[in-house]
């Protein structure tokens, strides 16, 4: 059987690393697939490029002003002509070349699943770096999961049932946009499911802000408080996440844009006081208890070989450059 599934792929100034996700994109087995590109207002338009190796088989989007993801990713999912959505960041790359078929058959199992998570690994400066947001189930236990949120580096989801609980918001601009979705899909009876075992890689950006990642991270944590959590929780909550989020890798040169960014945060809240819609008691306890969809550190004996198979690259050494220790963001650190 071949499913019919619409990739999402939003993308801004990262054309090398965009070509490794379309090739992995193309090499899915057991899927009909719609390939929606979105370019964010890069600096040089990659329609040229892109079409030039991959035809009328990928669609590609020009945007005149950079949107910022969580916007662009949701004009992707509406304008989606399947109801089986593969959403990626650009700069993530399927190395297992049935998966989004296996995610597609999970999810047309069960009415109630709204998103399932692909596991992935990511190159991490240490062990000490990998913050509560990887995924940790004990050595090589990679069964399918019910999860509290997904990050958006790699995920299927259902059309309806992201359309039913608002998209993003937009105003989130980048990081933890999608924490605001999962709680919803939560709290309007759906599932997250993570699949199977690790079959993505996301892989390492040089053109990264991470400045402004920990900026917008510590920011939307914050409103994600205000705007999600209900009472009792709420005060003693946000407490917990400014005191985890200010002395998290806290330095004496880091000290102002942490105060600053909390500062942001809170001042934000403010300023979207009327956007609070908390959800119900229980989705929250839920949410508390269940593991969160993140990054798994890449072993160091990882090998790129089924990328070579799939025609993904032609050679392990075509990763070099992007396979780099990541620090992790400071939203890592926020209470979940």
């Amino acid at each position: 059987m071949s499913y019919r599934v619409t990739f999402v792929i939003s993308t801004r100034n990262r054309p090398d690393v965009l070509r490794l996700c379309l090739r992995s994109c193309l090499a899915q087995k057991g899927v009909d697939p719609e390939i929606l590109v979105y370019d964010d207002a890069s600096d040089v338009p990659i329609a040229t490029d892109i079409l030039t190796e991959f035809g009328n088989r990928v669609k590609v989007v020009r945007l005149d002003h950079n949107l910022g993801q969580p916007a662009v990713r949701n004009r992707g999912y509406q304008e989606a002509a399947n109801e089986i959505i593969v959403s990626l960041d650009d700069d993530t790359v399927l190395f297992n070349s049935e998966i989004v078929r296996n995610c597609a058959e999970l999810l047309e199992s069960s009415n109630d699943i709204g998103g399932v998570a692909i596991r992935y690994f990511e190159r991490l400066g240490t062990p000490s770096t990998q913050g509560p947001r990887s995924c940790k189930q004990g050595p090589q236990i990679y069964g399918d999961v019910t999860c509290s949120s997904f990050a958006g580096a790699a995920v299927v989801l259902r059309k309806s049932a992201v359309l039913d609980c608002g998209l993003y918001p937009e105003w989130t601009y980048r990081q933890g946009e999608e924490r605001f979705l999962s709680i919803r899909l939560l709290d309007a009876g759906y599932r997250i499911v993570m699949h199977g075992p690790p079959s993505a890689i996301h892989l390492y950006s040089p053109i990264r802000d991470r400045r402004a990642m920990n900026w917008y991270g510590i920011r939307n944590a914050l409103l994600f408080d205000w705007i999600c959590v209900p009472h009792p929780y709420l005060v003693p909550y946000l407490m917990k996440d400014i005191v985890k989020l200010f002395f998290y890798k806290l330095s004496v040169r880091n000290f102002p844009g942490k105060f600053g960014a909390i500062g942001w945060g809170l001042a934000s809240i403010i300023g979207k006081w009327s956007l609070r819609k908390p959800v119900s008691r229980a989705t929250f306890r839920k949410y508390l208890t269940l593991p969160r969809h993140g990054a798994i550190p890449l072993p160091p004996d990882w090998s790129p070989e089924p990328l070579i198979k799939m025609g993904v690259i032609a050679q392990a050494s075509e990763l070099d450059p992007f396979l780099k220790p990541e620090k992790m963001s400071v939203r890592s650190c926020s209470s979940r």
